[in-house]
């Protein structure tokens, strides 16, 4: 190619891309629908389910409609275990996780550790509203409370149903702090 022709191409894509960072939403007619939870402004763990099963070990079996409120996240889930000893939980069905930042997503199933803000979640889609960016992952982990890392992940901007470009890769690392991500092993495609 033209290094002229180049050069023009890499300028009006650095303008199309500070364009959208200016106005996140500005390009798209998609308009994330925020499950609007209050979040406590506290320490408390604070739990409401269906019904609740606690034994002499202090684990917790929290069925139907479970959530869970914890320093700006919000967990629901069909069921939560919950030892209160070790701030481990491990969650199954219809998994939805948001946390007042921004973070959205949801996964069949996985487990977090709240003290230290680790876990892992399995087939989960992921949204952050922030920065206009979706995807999916075989597996998602946060990893403290402003990293995370995505096996065979997906990774767009894009408006749903319409992946414009879509990043792949085996492994991505996001810091939601600095609004900036690390991918290895990495294919893009650029659709129509």
């Amino acid at each position: 190619m033209n290094p002229r022709k180049l050069l023009s191409c890499c300028l009006l894509m650095t303008c199309c891309v500070t364009t959208v960072q200016a106005n996140d939403w500005s390009l798209c007619r998609y308009q994330p629908q925020s499950l609007d939870y209050p979040f406590p402004r506290d320490d408390q763990t604070r739990f409401f389910a269906d019904r609740a099963f606690i034994d002499r070990d202090g684990i917790s079996r929290l069925e139907g409609d479970v959530t869970l409120y914890d320093r700006g996240r919000m967990l629901r889930a069909d069921l939560i275990t919950y030892e209160e000893g070790r701030a481990f939980l491990e969650t199954r069905g219809d998994v939805r996780f948001q946390t007042d930042t921004g973070l959205f997503f949801e996964s069949p199933g996985g487990f977090l550790h709240l003290d230290t803000e680790t876990g892992r979640f399995e087939h989960a889609r992921y949204r952050y509203d922030p920065r206009h960016a979706r995807g999916e992952a075989r597996a998602l982990e946060p990893r403290g409370s402003d990293t995370l890392y995505l096996e065979g992940a997906t990774f767009t901007t894009c408006d749903p149903g319409r992946d414009d470009w879509l990043l792949s890769a085996r492994h991505v690392q996001l810091n939601q702090d600095s609004g900036q991500g690390t991918a290895r092993n990495v294919l893009l495609r650029f659709q129509g």
